[in-house]
């Protein structure tokens, strides 16, 4: 009568696929110490911040530039037209 029903392991557990159902979640556990203490997420992520930060500065300096040339170009116009009217 000491015998596991309900398909019980040896140690009380339950079975699933040959294995204890707490097995997968050590693996699991396992897994996640793994990842925190790797370190190559975090330097993955400090790249990507790095990058996202130049990317801002790049665009903001575009933006910049662009502006500050078309305002030079409009100058350039104006001034070639006028001196155009002024010689006719």
């Amino acid at each position: 009568m000491n015998e596991p029903s309900h398909g019980e392991g040896p140690s009380g557990g339950d079975l699933l696929d040959g294995t204890l159902k707490g097995e997968p979640m050590k693996k699991i556990l396992t897994l996640v110490s793994r990842f925190l203490q790797d370190e190559d997420g975090p330097t993955a992520v400090e790249y990507a911040v790095m990058l996202a930060l130049i990317i801002v500065v790049c665009i903001a300096a575009v933006t910049t530039l662009g502006q500050n040339a078309s305002g030079t170009f409009n100058n350039v116009s104006l001034n070639a037209a006028a001196g155009g009217s002024a010689s006719s």
